[in-house]
């Protein structure tokens, strides 16, 4: 068998973040609700390896799991610290963290791996062939 190199695509890089976004709730889902990821998880790396993804494209895991921060960062975007909510009926007190590691984390996976790929993609089209 032979595998030959595709040129990497946004489309590809875009199931490998997917992929990569759906494996990572199974970790952020603390395993209670992850393993409801595992399937899409399988069917984000059927799909960019049916489009031919095996290639740089595939650093669009890191941008999957790198969303996951911005989740988190929002999910904290109060904290600090204790934050208190009230309603008509009741209220309630949550501990939160600070949101700006998870916004930092997951902006520096997404662009990390943005940049290689463009990087990588713009040297494979301007690549000679043979």
């Amino acid at each position: 068998m032979v595998l030959t190199a595709h040129a990497p695509e946004w489309r590809q890089f875009a199931a490998w973040a997917g992929c990569g976004a759906s494996a990572a709730f199974i970790f952020v889902g603390a395993f209670a609700v992850g393993p409801v990821a595992i399937l899409p998880t399988i069917l984000f790396a059927i799909l960019a390896t049916r489009l031919g993804g095996n290639n740089v494209s595939a650093v669009g895991v890191a941008a999957g799991v790198g969303v996951w921060g911005f989740v988190l960062g929002w999910l904290n975007r109060d904290g600090p610290g204790e934050v208190c909510t009230t309603t008509a009926t009741g209220g309630g007190c949550t501990q939160e963290w600070a949101p700006w590691p998870f916004w930092v984390t997951g902006s520096v996976l997404v662009a990390a791996s943005v940049a290689v790929f463009v990087y990588v993609s713009g040297r494979s089209r301007r690549a000679p062939t043979l």
